[in-house]
């Protein structure tokens, strides 16, 4: 298991960025956490980081890969991980899984994991623009919870229900899925 970085040199805002990507979705974002990217930058399996940071990652023992490297590791890491395919506007409740261990549990659409202390719930979503037309389609995201809507914003009120989840308000990840988390389905809004 590791964490890899690529030879790209996609040229953004002043920047020269490349793929970091990992072998499980745990990996990818300890690193993130390490370089101090926030987890909502995740573009579904990789984050884009600045040259900067490829060099810090690198020094924390990331693998340096070529592009065409990272499309083979990502390709088996779908493969390898089962990736379901993900339903388009209009899909029936999505029927949401608990699972442990956070990010390294969720490994299918509607996975989810509450922290111990209940502030956060992590879980897979779908995404209504793949990246590239052979990945699978939903996401992943992190969200603030409380009992009590928390007082930072944006924040979802959690039920308290650790198998069977409802948030308010609505989830909207822009760009990819809009729709409620009630009685431990995802419903489409």
């Amino acid at each position: 298991m590791a964490v890899y970085v690529d030879d790209a040199k996609a040229r953004y805002r002043g920047m020269i960025l490349c793929h970091m990507i990992a072998d499980t979705p745990g990996e990818l974002f300890a690193m993130a956490d390490r370089l101090g990217l926030r987890r909502a930058w995740l573009h579904r399996d990789h984050f884009d980081i600045c040259r900067k940071n490829r060099a810090r990652a690198v020094r924390l023992g990331a693998i340096e890969i070529t592009r065409r490297e990272a499309a083979r590791i990502r390709n088996g890491a779908k493969a390898a991980m089962n990736y379901p395919e993900t339903p388009k506007h209009g899909h029936t409740p999505i029927r949401m899984r608990a699972v442990s261990d956070g990010f390294d549990g969720i490994q299918q659409l509607g996975d989810f994991c509450i922290n111990e202390d209940g502030t956060r719930i992590q879980m897979a979503i779908p995404s209504l623009r793949p990246f590239l037309k052979k990945e699978k389609g939903w996401i992943y995201i992190d969200l603030p919870i409380g009992r009590e809507k928390p007082a930072h914003s944006p924040s979802w009120k959690w039920d308290g229900n650790r198998e069977k989840p409802t948030l308010e308000p609505s989830v909207w990840a822009h760009g990819h899925w809009h729709g409620w988390v009630r009685n431990g389905e995802m419903v489409e809004a």
